[in-house]
């Protein structure tokens, strides 16, 4: 095992991923951020508005597949938060429930990225 993956907390590797997305949290309006980087476990958002950690949210992003451009819709919780010197703020979200078809394309993603 590598050192980098030995002090990485994740139980999934995340690869990098920067599409446009629609993330909403309980009750509220969706709002259009960018992935920074996703796993079959979860994904990293840019946004500019700060979200508390513990917050449940919702999260769908289209995904170049074999098959072709694919929705991903997935419901998580917002595990960690960071602001960034560009004053956007990087959300770390961990997947708390997907759709059959979504967790298919994320599992086929992540596969050929390895």
């Amino acid at each position: 095992m590598s050192q980098a993956v030995h002090h990485d907390r994740r139980r999934t590797p995340r690869i990098p991923l920067e599409v446009p997305a629609q993330f909403m949290l309980q009750q509220s309006v969706p709002v259009t951020v960018t992935t920074i980087d996703a796993s079959i476990g979860g994904v990293c958002i840019a946004t500019s508005q700060s979200v508390l950690p513990g917050s449940a949210c919702m999260i769908a992003f289209d995904l170049k597949t074999q098959e072709g451009m694919k929705r991903i819709n997935a419901w998580g919780v917002v595990v960690d938060v960071t602001r960034q010197p560009d004053a956007r703020y990087h959300c770390r979200i961990a997947f708390t429930d997907m759709d059959t078809r979504s967790r298919y394309f994320m599992r086929q993603f992540t596969n050929e990225a390895e």
